[in-house]
């Protein structure tokens, strides 16, 4: 087991850990079966593993794609390539550069307004917030290092998951967000319990009904805020509206879509029985992509907010939790880490989705096609810290 401690302010897979990156961003990964899926990514690669000096394991057998000819090309010169990653946190969001070795050239961060709760247990933030923030954390990376927009070679996508974005018809926020740690939707729990039963619900969807998954934030708006709802043309999580506002297109990576308890995680699709019986349009949805696959390309809108150069690949990324997992190789069945952020998380990577019957624990597609992965999780891990330390520490200085 890899004992691997975050930031005690920081969700797992932020870029704050070391040597945090999406393999996938840098030479793709490949399906264990192969296929059409492992043909459209960014490059039919094996996953990157690092040494502790950021030195890779191995080289052998990578294919030649046009990413890992431009990467030789500038060995030869003396030159890198250079790939950024976002992570929209809960406290902020952090842009980290990094090399085709996945070392660290330069990172920049800006912290979120602090969540809302206008009510014991509930938790919102303001999803155009994120997008101010990464703004300036994209440029800081890149003033920091000197980078050039046109530098970078391809972006990456990390951050908390499950939280609620609605937009309307032209692309406004109807109401802030309701996060991961949002805690108002038990009532909705139970209607999903008694409308389908826990057994089925864990059938079609490999989990059993939760406070923090997004269908039932969804259900709260419908039920409590009639008009907001008749006003939601589209449902995204954190990461993808930031995404969004990026490259102006909508998309969703498998694991992200599998805290939503809206898709079928074993089959890697949304679940048309979840959706039918709940009433929710598949059409509110984004389309669902593996993480390595490019889903989008920086918008001129995207360019001028972050200084990044317009046309630049994106791919989907994925959910703090595959992502960190990722950066820290868990990737292979039976292999497993335990993380402290903002939530406290151990996490094992599986060939096949290894279902909880009676759903002690989560069962979610992985950042890698073709493989899935368990989890158990408490909510307030480095949060109960954050909390003690601002209730009780007089203003002295907590490291």
């Amino acid at each position: 087991m890899s004992i691997v401690p975050g930031d005690a302010g920081a969700a797992s897979g932020d870029a704050r850990q070391p040597r945090f990156f999406l393999a996938a961003a840098i030479l793709g990964i490949e399906s264990p079966e192969g296929g059409s899926t492992a043909k459209r990514l960014a490059g039919n690669g094996r996953v990157l593993r690092l040494r502790r000096d950021g030195s890779p394991w191995s080289r052998r057998g990578l294919p030649s794609t046009p990413q890992t000819r431009q990467a030789a090309s500038l060995q030869k010169v003396g030159g890198s390539i250079k790939f950024l990653g976002i992570d929209v946190g809960t406290g902020g969001t952090r842009a980290l550069i990094i090399d085709e070795r996945g070392r660290v050239v330069a990172s920049g961060t800006e912290e979120h307004a602090p969540f809302a709760a206008p009510q014991l247990g509930w938790a919102e933030q303001n999803p155009e917030d994120w997008w101010r923030a990464c703004g300036l954390a994209v440029r800081r990376a890149l003033d920091v290092s000197g980078t050039r927009g046109d530098e970078i070679a391809c972006i990456g996508f990390s951050g908390q998951m499950h939280g609620a974005v609605l937009l309307d018809a032209h692309d406004e926020v109807v109401r802030p967000a309701l996060i991961w740690c949002d805690q108002r939707t038990e009532p909705q729990v139970q209607e999903l319990a008694d409308l389908f039963g826990t057994d089925r619900l864990i059938q079609l969807t490999c989990n059993p009904p939760l406070t923090n998954f997004t269908l039932t934030k969804l259900l709260w708006v419908r039920e409590n805020e009639p008009r907001n709802w008749e006003r939601v043309a589209h449902v995204m999580l954190p990461k993808d509206y930031v995404r969004f506002q990026l490259t102006g297109e909508r998309a969703i990576d498998m694991a992200d879509a599998s805290g939503t308890l809206l898709l079928d995680v074993a089959k890697r699709q949304w679940s048309s029985e979840v959706l039918s019986r709940t009433g929710i349009d598949q059409q509110l949805l984004p389309a669902l992509w593996e993480s390595a696959e490019v889903c989008g390309r920086v918008s001129t809108r995207g360019a001028e907010a972050t200084g990044l150069s317009a046309g630049t690949p994106v791919v989907a990324g994925a959910g703090d939790q595959a992502a960190g997992a990722v950066g820290m190789g868990i990737v292979r069945p039976g292999t497993v880490s335990a993380t402290i952020g903002t939530s406290g998380v151990v996490f094992a990577a599986t060939s096949v989705p290894a279902l909880d019957p009676k759903g002690r624990i989560h069962t979610f597609c992985h950042a890698i096609p073709g493989r899935w992965h368990v989890m158990g999780v408490t909510q307030a891990a480095g949060l109960s810290l954050r909390w003690f330390r601002d209730r009780f520490g007089g203003g002295v200085a907590v490291s």
